[in-house]
């Protein structure tokens, strides 16, 4: 399955009018602090992945021209997906409506007004969190990353406990070191052979798990949870969730940045027995990659059939992959009657990973064929050889994950 190509950087604000509903002569308290606690000050806070804090108004005026800057050119909230509505709505609570991005440029041209405290919103910044925790991925130690790498990608071969089939229906993170934690990533262990390539890759290498990259490098594993900084807890669309096996270990990949303190990352799960629809995680990919070197855009296209299916099925987001070299990708679905976006990825970042999923889902009918085109946009700069795919640092992929149910 999947679609199309090319890659279109995110309009931005210039020689477009404010939207009616933005806040014209903004205060920071009334107008402001809402904004950046719901979007910005889960990872802009003392300890948190963020360079420096946004939770005061002193520290928010310090930084006035850079925030308008970033938030204008949608580099932050660090969402990688377009989020102007063009291509898809999404539910992801940290992205900013034009509205917001108006405001807050008004905010700044204006002076970055203090306003009345008084009329500051009881404000909270706190990620949120499960309502019930079932099992644990705990690794049951501390682990001390390589601190001579500015990033240290570390697998982690755990049991989680079940004794029985149960679904994942949601998830929180729980990162020991704030300002470390890049991202992490849950994979499955599916099979007695992917259990022995995990065990001789743990064994073979001095200390707490393994050092990966891309995946956890068992010849399988399907994706179960992705987190990414400044996400709280994630569920899964209602009704739906992810099959976890009896008896099988997981792996948790952990991504650290600039790493100087040991960490022990932890991830609580939300399990039922049953959920009325059974979702699985599959995607368009191209894996005859060829990326020339020393290319600031080198772009691959795949085009894939969508064959008919038996049963009608729905996509409810989307999980953008690639590696350290991905610049932008955009996917699309052909069943007939034009292109449908799928994604639209202006500006991949490879230490924001998650899942995006959609305000409504796409909705596949039963007998529908077509095709699914994946384009990937890659700077090969400094490269000196020709990159292909794989798991490796030196490698690259190009893949967008889908959440799908029948």
């Amino acid at each position: 399955m999947r679609r199309s190509l090319a890659l279109f950087a995110s309009l931005l604000f210039v020689g477009c009018e404010a939207p009616s509903d933005a806040v014209i002569d903004p205060g920071y308290h009334e107008d402001i602090a809402p904004l950046l606690a719901r979007s910005c000050v889960s990872c802009h806070t003392e300890g948190g992945i963020a360079p420096f804090a946004l939770d005061s108004y002193e520290a928010a005026m310090q930084q006035a021209s850079a925030i308008k800057s970033a938030v204008t050119e949608r580099r932050m909230p660090p969402i990688s997906v377009d989020t102007s509505g063009d291509c898809n709505r999404y539910t992801d609570p940290r992205i900013l409506s034009d509205d917001d991005i108006h405001t807050i440029a008004n905010w700044v041209d204006k002076g970055t007004k203090e306003g009345d405290p008084a009329k500051e919103p009881e404000l909270d910044t706190d990620p949120p969190t499960l309502a019930r925790v079932d099992a644990k991925v705990d690794p049951d130690l501390d682990y001390s990353p390589n601190t001579s790498l500015s990033d240290d990608y570390r697998c982690f071969v755990v049991d989680p406990g079940l004794t029985e089939d149960r679904i994942l229906t949601g998830y929180e993170v729980r990162p020991g070191q704030k300002s470390e934690v890049h991202h992490v990533v849950l994979y499955s262990i599916d099979s007695d052979t992917e259990d022995a390539a995990a065990a001789k890759l743990d064994a073979d290498e001095a200390g707490p798990g393994y050092t990966c990259f891309g995946g956890p490098g068992t010849g399988g594993g399907r994706t179960l949870a992705v987190w990414a900084p400044g996400t709280g807890a994630t569920l899964y669309p209602k009704d739906t969730g992810i099959r976890m096996l009896a008896h099988r270990k997981v792996i948790m990949q952990v991504h650290y940045n600039q790493p100087t303190t040991p960490d022990h990352t932890t991830i609580d799960l939300t399990l039922e027995k049953s959920v009325p629809f059974e979702a699985l995680i599959t995607g368009a990919f191209d894996l005859d990659l060829n990326l020339e070197p020393n290319q600031a855009a080198v772009t691959e296209t795949q085009t894939s059939v969508i064959s008919p299916a038996a049963v009608p099925y729905r996509v409810w987001g989307v999980y953008p992959h690639m590696h350290t070299r991905g610049r932008s990708m955009h996917v699309s679905m052909n069943l007939g009657f034009g292109d449908e976006c799928i994604a639209d990825v202006p500006r991949y970042d490879f230490s924001y990973q998650e899942f995006f999923f959609y305000q409504e889902p796409i909705a596949i009918p039963a007998g529908a064929a077509g095709t699914f085109t994946i384009s990937c946009t890659y700077d090969t700069r400094g490269e000196t050889h020709t990159l292909h795919w794989g798991e490796g640092t030196g490698d690259e992929m190009c893949i967008a994950g889908m959440y799908v149910t029948l």
